[in-house]
């Protein structure tokens, strides 16, 4: 069960980076965040997952590999 994030939090404390190489599993998993309130980007390698954090740090980063 997923927790929508509450209203007092501001930011990007309510983002996530999904680092992941396979686009299909990764938008999945982007609408279901989407879906509960959360800011999703998505990102298909390294290069782009660093510069993504360093830009916009989120409160989570979901890797595979």
């Amino acid at each position: 069960m997923l927790t929508t994030p509450s209203s007092a939090m501001v930011g990007t404390r309510d983002s996530i980076l999904l680092f992941l190489q396979a686009p299909s599993f990764a938008q999945l998993l982007k609408k279901t965040f989407e879906a509960n309130g959360y800011h999703v980007t998505v990102v298909t390698t390294e290069g782009d997952a660093v510069t993504a954090a360093k830009t916009s740090p989120p409160a989570l980063i979901l890797m595979g590999r």
